[in-house]
């Protein structure tokens, strides 16, 4: 059996229960559980409606942090999403207290950071895929400036992310700033690959690379050798 198929059996039958359990057709007594036979239940046809479901019960609030919090990523710094959604640092933990009693999200400590992460990938998926075109640009546009304030010290630490939503956002010319950056921190650490990666994300701005100074040229071209 193919194991990525396995793997989302077994995602589509844990977000089954937790449906069942949200809606009240799996009742917990202690340790024990009580089944109640419905009326009439549709059955989701898919991972995608099934998880569009279980976002559809949650209040509008919630709904809009996940959809914010989507942008950034799979997993999302909280002084990064309190600086986006614009609201009280204490009223948006208790929003994601509760995303994670849903087991939306979970805490995700790094580094001394309070992070946080959708519990699974799928999860952020569907919520960045339904949101449209227009809003993710204008949305990475703004994670983008708020990385480069709160990072204004280590940019060069945050290059790939300033690359990736730059990118994201249509600001080709930070998008290729940040990407020649982020190959080059890539090399200092042998990342071969990711720092080809960069570099050929750079190549693809062939309008932008008649404009660049000579200098610029030089060193990319050197440090995709």
């Amino acid at each position: 059996m193919d194991p990525r198929r396995d793997g989302r059996h077994s995602f589509y039958v844990e977000e089954l229960i937790k449906l069942l359990l949200e809606e009240g057709y799996i009742q917990r007594y202690g340790k024990e559980i009580e089944l109640r036979k419905p009326e009439k239940f549709v059955l989701p046809y898919s991972i995608r409606a099934l998880i569009q479901r279980r976002i559809n019960r949650l209040g509008d609030a919630l709904q809009r942090v996940l959809g914010f919090a989507c942008i950034i990523g799979y997993e999302f710094d909280l002084n990064i999403l309190v600086r986006l959604i614009e609201e009280n640092e204490g009223y948006l933990l208790d929003l994601l207290e509760q995303l994670t009693k849903a087991q939306m999200i979970r805490e995700h400590s790094a580094g001394g950071e309070e992070r946080f992460a959708f519990a699974h990938n799928k999860i952020r998926d569907v919520i960045y895929e339904e949101m449209g075109v227009i809003k993710r640009k204008k949305f990475h546009r703004r994670v983008a400036d708020i990385l480069e304030v709160v990072h204004a010290d280590d940019l060069p630490l945050y290059a790939e992310d300033l690359a990736y939503h730059f990118e994201q956002g249509g600001m080709v010319e930070k998008a290729f700033h940040y990407s020649l950056e982020a190959g080059k921190k890539a090399l200092q650490v042998h990342a071969y690959q990711d720092a080809d990666a960069h570099f050929d994300r750079c190549f693809r701005y062939k309008d932008l690379l008649e404009s660049c100074t000579d200098e610029q040229l030089v060193e990319l071209y050197t440090s995709k050798g």
